[in-house]
């Protein structure tokens, strides 16, 4: 029996490669021999039907699934079926890695590779409990050409409810449907009803399955809010030696340490996340590691700058401009890509780096989905508010009917968020304009509806933060208006939605001091220097120590 479980586990590690080796490289990562390698994914434990050899396999292929690495859990659940044909969990499996809960919906490509791995699934024998998972994901699958994502996840959501009402000693279940749950949160309810609901129903289960992938990452999903995220810190910490050989598991505890100002954490996740990304783009030459690394990569900006640690950003920025190969139809290659370089001239108020930003013009030729078109948007809006701000009137009044007609397109975009940053690029590239004419009346009234806006809509996971914060933006303009004392309240409306970013403190000490209260900015003032590394250069930190 041993000889014959170790002859199917090495089958199994040949297959998952040639099966990956097969796939749409736009999409998918090679596994790896999970099952006799040192990679580490976490600790899963789901019963089937399938052949008792490869049971092990199954459970590492589903804690990959658990931690997003679909394409890689694709590989091995192929190869569980080519070891064992009669698995029809095995292409549960696959149909399952085609679903992105929480991501983007599935592409027609998807979909129709999703539905073949759903008819072998059903053509081949397996327990009521497995054609009840086997059920709940053809709700995905079936009728897609005639019903929407988000009815068709509504109905997923309560197929998987039903798996976990007749199995409730089925953890996986509870897994699974606290995910679908999740994934349908109404994203403009403030009380985070849903979030919070999934957040109490998982956390008993990791007290005594502290090592399991997706009840790590499905807490840190549930928190991932700056009004929450102080609930996930254990989990974040925790996540980090759980999968520590999936990029995207060491990625997301970077999403909590990001939403609270925890920077060398976000740091210390990120930089991992990045290098396992690396590894796999080297081992196995397929996309997956690229998206992995470029999403790690724009979060370690986003963490360098508020740090003020400007040449670490800036080596960043220069590596992702010099690479030749990415691909622009991705929507979260192209946001992390086309972002970092923002970032990096806004943070630092070049202005005139900003206006001269290129155009994603590849990006916007290639196509893509909303994820694409607002990498678009952010560079006509960072080009379009950079001009402004360097008196470059023409250029910016350009650039925003670019940005007017992308915020036009997004208009009907079902992720709230998209259309709503669109929006909300648009009304700030306008406010910045007006000033630049010297309508200060007009350029508050916009930046306000901005705020406003912007304050009723979370931030895409995509993204670590805003590439300004409106109440932040709003700060800078009342205090270029003289009104140093509304400038500080903005400023530290700011706070509670971007914790401990570098240019909100240093304009909150700096409106503090100007409105005549000393003991506030040199509060602010010690904020920024405990912030700040002792590596930085920035000049402002002279300022704060002179303050201090």
């Amino acid at each position: 029996m041993f000889a014959k479980s170790r002859f199917l586990l090495m089958s199994l590690y040949v297959l998952a490669l040639l099966f990956a080796s097969c796939t749409d490289t736009t999409e998918v990562e090679a596994p790896s021999d999970t099952a006799e390698s040192t990679e580490v994914v976490g600790i899963v434990r789901f019963e089937t039907s399938c052949a008792e050899e490869v049971q092990g396999a199954f459970d590492s292929a589903v804690a990959t699934l658990h931690s997003f690495e679909f394409g890689e859990a694709r590989g091995m659940f192929e190869a569980i079926a080519s070891a064992d044909p009669d698995c029809a969990m095995a292409a549960w499996g696959v149909a399952m890695t085609y679903y992105h809960p929480l991501w983007a919906p599935p592409t027609q490509e998807e979909l129709k590779f999703g539905t073949v791995a759903l008819a072998k699934a059903r053509s081949l024998d397996a327990t009521e409990r497995e054609k009840l998972y086997i059920e709940a994901i053809a709700a995905i699958f079936d009728n897609a050409e005639n019903a929407a994502h988000r009815e068709r996840a509504v109905l997923y959501e309560k197929a998987m409810a039903k798996v976990h009402d007749q199995n409730p000693d089925d953890k996986e279940a509870q897994i699974f449907y606290t995910l679908a749950l999740l994934s349908n949160a109404d994203p403009t309810d403030k009380t985070y009803a849903v979030q919070k609901q999934s957040g109490s129903m998982l956390e008993p289960l990791f007290v005594n399955m502290p090592d399991h992938p997706g009840l790590a990452h499905y807490i840190i999903h549930s928190y991932d809010y700056p009004a929450l995220a102080d609930r996930a810190v254990e989990a974040a910490h925790r996540y980090l030696d759980i999968a520590t050989s999936m990029p995207h598991a060491l990625h997301m505890s970077g999403h909590i340490f990001t939403q609270l100002g925890m920077w060398e954490d976000s740091i210390d996740a990120n930089t991992r996340s990045a290098e396992a990304a690396r590894e796999r783009t080297k081992r196995f030459g397929l996309a997956q590691g690229q998206l992995n690394e470029l999403h790690a990569l724009d979060y370690l900006v986003y963490a360098y700058l508020q740090r003020g640690e400007d040449d670490k950003a800036g080596a960043i920025v220069n590596d992702i401009n010099s690479r030749d190969d990415l691909n622009w139809r991705n929507g979260v290659i192209t946001f992390n890509a086309g972002a970092a370089p923002v970032r990096y001239a806004m943070e630092r108020r070049d202005w005139e780096a900003a206006a001269s930003l290129e155009p994603l013009e590849a990006a916007e030729k290639a196509g893509g989905n909303y994820e694409v078109r607002n990498a678009v948007a952010l560079r006509y809006w960072a080009r379009a508010v950079g001009a402004a701000k360097s008196g470059y009137i023409e250029q910016s009044e350009r650039d925003l009917i670019e940005l007017e007609r992308l915020a036009k397109e997004m208009a009907s975009a079902e992720r709230v968020w998209a259309r709503n940053t669109a929006e909300v690029f648009r009304l700030q590239a306008t406010a910045w304009l007006a000033l630049a004419k010297d309508e200060s009346d007009r350029a508050l009234e916009l930046m306000r509806a901005a705020a406003k806006l912007e304050s009723e809509t979370d931030k895409s996971g995509l993204s670590p933060g805003r590439a300004l914060p409106a109440h932040e933006q709003l700060g800078d303009m009342l205090a270029e208006l003289g009104r140093p004392q509304a400038a500080l309240a903005e400023y530290e409306a700011s706070m509670s939605q971007a914790p401990r970013r570098f240019n909100t403190y240093l304009g909150a000490a700096r409106a503090a001091n100007d409105a005549g209260k000393p003991e506030i900015a040199r509060d602010y003032y010690g904020k920024l220097l405990e912030l700040a590394s002792e590596e930085s250069s920035r000049v402002e930190l002279a300022e704060a120590r002179d303050a201090t």
